[in-house]
C-alpha cells in the first residue's frame, strides 16, 4: 500500500471524525431548540405532576407535547440535551402518577446518556464498515473485507444495536421505579400498551425471531425485570 492510499484513509477518517464532533455540538449551539415554548407556568396539574419529576433531579424543564389525537398515539421519547417530547394522546389517558413515571424513564435515559451511547457505537461500526470498503477498494487482496463488512453491519444493525437498546430501555425503567415507585411503571407500561393496542407479550412464532430485532422490549418481560430488580435491590439501590 503506498503512502499516497494510507494518506487518503487518514484524510478520510479525519473528515469522519470532525463531522461526528459536529453532529455531537450540534444540540448545544443550534438555537432553535431556545425557542420551544415553556410549560413550566402550566397550571394544569398533569404537566405540574410532569415538571415535579425534573425538579427532584435539578433539570430545566424542556418539554413538547406533540398534537397526535388524530392519529392516537401514545408515546413519550428523549431527543437531545434535557429535551423530552410527549404526545397529547399520552397526556390525555394516562394519569398524574402515569405521566411522572413516562417522564421519570425518559430522564433515567438522559441522566444515563443513552442517546449518546447508541450514536457513538453506532458511528464506530459505520467507520469500520467504511474503512473496510476503502481498503479493499484500494488493495485488492483485502477484498474479503467487503462480504465482511457487509454481514458485520447487517447483525449490528438488526441484532447487536437492538439488544444494547432492549437492555438501556430496562435500565431506564428502574430509573423510573426509583423516581416513582415499581408499581407506577408497570402501570404506566401496560397503559400505554392498551393505547396502542399493542400485545403485552409476543407470541412464541416470533419470540426468537422478530422480538429480537426491536429496539424495545415486550411489556410483559419489561414488567418481569422490573419485578426481579426490586425483590434483588429493593428501594434503596439504584440501577447502573
Amino acid at each position: 500500500m503506498t503512502h499516497t492510499y494510507i494518506d487518503t484513509l487518514i484524510y478520510i477518517n479525519i473528515v469522519l471524525i470532525i463531522f461526528i464532533l459536529l453532529v455531537l455540538l450540534q444540540p448545544i449551539s443550534n438555537i432553535k431548540y431556545n425557542r420551544i415554548p415553556s410549560i413550566e407556568n402550566n397550571e394544569d396539574t398533569k404537566i405540574q405532576s410532569i415538571l415535579k419529576v425534573f425538579r427532584d433531579y435539578n433539570i430545566t424543564p424542556h418539554i413538547k407535547i406533540i398534537d397526535t389525537n388524530s392519529v392516537k398515539i401514545a408515546n413519550g421519547y428523549q431527543s437531545d440535551k434535557y429535551y423530552i417530547y410527549i404526545t397529547s394522546y399520552l397526556l390525555s389517558n394516562l394519569s398524574e402518577s402515569e405521566l411522572e413515571a413516562v417522564v421519570a424513564h425518559e430522564i433515567g435515559h438522559l441522566v444515563m446518556k443513552h442517546n449518546l451511547k447508541h450514536f457513538l457505537i453506532s458511528w464506530l461500526a459505520l467507520v469500520f464498515g467504511i474503512n473496510a470498503f476503502l481498503l479493499s477498494f484500494i488493495e485488492k487482496k483485502f477484498y474479503i473485507l467487503i462480504p465482511i463488512a457487509i454481514i458485520f453491519l447487517y447483525i449490528f444493525a438488526t441484532l447487536i444495536l437492538p439488544l444494547l437498546q432492549r437492555s438501556d430501555e430496562v435500565k431506564a425503567d428502574l430509573f423510573a421505579c426509583k423516581a416513582v415507585g415499581a408499581d407506577t411503571v408497570k402501570s404506566a407500561l401496560v397503559s400505554i400498551d392498551n393505547l396502542n393496542k399493542t400485545p403485552l407479550k409476543f407470541s412464541p412464532k416470533y419470540m426468537y425471531t422478530f422480538s429480537l430485532t426491536l429496539s424495545h422490549p415486550s411489556t410483559t418481560v419489561r414488567i418481569k425485570k422490573i419485578n426481579e430488580w426490586s425483590q434483588k435491590h429493593g428501594e434503596d439501590k439504584f440501577p447502573s
